[in-house]
This record gives structure tokens, C-alpha cells and sequence, in this order.
């Protein structure tokens, strides 16, 4: 960065890698392209469309979820608040599950997500359990533990996986390009899960 920026105005994110939200990301691409105003304009016309798709499936308003990934055995990536990923599904309406930062060992340490062992699945209290997966067999792996299958989520169907390389990219770094396909696509699955909530 600091060699580049001798050279030209360079761009980078403002604070911690990882966390810039969507809506941040395309106004500092706008600005380091002098589009500026269309950058705006691609923003509000977003935010329209999430707008509408929550009014269309209002079954998940208010609905708490915890947003994890199975990449390692035995141990769930927990992504925080401060995840875009996490931060698009406020933008629907849905509210993080205070197991999120109840759960969390390692506040203050940096990161967009923590470490949480199978040992402690139990202890997540969630209306809607979301995960990410590189394809469907890796979904029947994860929910085959005992443990895993033993929460009240999995048992229940209030399980809403995410699943597929392109999918689960555009549902982590979300833009003004993959959030409409991708939340046309999430938001009924959201929605079946959600229909299950008691």
C-alpha cells in the first residue's frame, strides 16, 4: 500500500480487513473510480431490493440466527456482528442471536469470527441456524454428527445451509452485483426455515 500510494491514489479498506460492509465497499470503488454518484444510485437500488424481498417474506423478521461454517472438524467458525455477511441479514430484518457474543471466548481479539468446539453446539439458543458449504455432501457430513444432529435447529429444520462455491462466495463478500442474485435465491430458503420457528 504505502509503495503504491508514491504512484497513484490507492484504495483499501478503512479500518480491519474483512469487515467493510457492502454499502462501504462500493462507495470507496466509486469514489476511486470518480462514479461517485452512481455508486449511490447502485447502493439505494440495493437496498430496494433487500427492502422489498423482506417485505415479501416477513416470516423472518425478527428472527434470531447465528451465522457459522463447518471448515475444520469438530470446531464452527462463528462470524461476529461486525461480518457483512452477517450485517446483510440484519439488513433483512433478522437479529443476531445473543448466543453470538455469549459464546465468544476471544472478544476483542480482532477477528470477524471465532472458534466454538462441538462440545458447546448445545449451548447455541437460535431461532434459525445458518452455514455455508462447498456442496451438499459436506451438508450430510456436518449434520451426521451426533452432535450436530442432536440440535434442536437441525432436528427442528430451522437449518438454512448455504450451499455451492459461487453461492457461498457471493453471500461472503456481498456487493451490489451478488446480493440480488444471491438473496432471490436465500431469502425463501430463509423463509421455509423460519416457517418452522415455534
Amino acid at each position: 500500500f504505502a509503495k503504491l500510494s508514491k504512484i497513484a491514489p490507492v484504495v483499501a479498506y478503512p479500518e480491519k480487513p474483512w469487515a467493510t460492509s457492502w454499502r462501504d465497499q462500493t462507495a470507496i470503488v466509486g469514489k476511486a473510480l470518480g462514479l461517485s454518484s452512481q455508486a449511490s444510485d447502485l447502493v439505494k437500488k440495493t437496498e430496494d431490493s433487500v427492502s422489498a424481498l423482506a417485505d415479501k417474506y416477513p416470516v423472518i423478521k425478527d428472527k434470531t440466527f447465528f451465522y457459522a461454517a463447518a471448515n475444520q472438524p469438530g470446531v464452527l467458525n462463528v462470524y461476529r456482528a461486525e461480518d457483512p455477511r452477517v450485517q446483510l441479514l440484519n439488513d433483512l430484518g433478522m437479529k443476531n442471536s445473543p448466543s453470538i457474543a455469549a459464546l465468544d471466548a476471544s472478544k476483542g481479539d480482532g477477528s470477524f469470527f471465532y472458534q466454538l468446539s462441538y462440545e458447546n453446539l448445545s449451548k447455541i439458543d437460535t431461532d434459525l441456524l445458518v452455514m455455508y458449504f462447498d456442496k451438499q455432501s459436506s451438508v450430510d457430513a456436518f449434520t451426521a454428527d451426533p452432535l450436530v444432529a442432536a440440535m434442536p435447529t437441525i432436528k427442528e429444520g430451522r437449518f438454512a445451509p448455504i450451499v455451492g462455491e459461487s453461492f457461498v462466495a457471493a453471500t461472503s463478500a456481498p456487493s451490489v452485483l451478488s446480493i440480488p442474485w444471491m438473496l432471490d435465491r436465500y431469502v425463501p430458503q430463509l423463509a421455509a426455515a423460519a416457517e418452522k420457528v415455534k
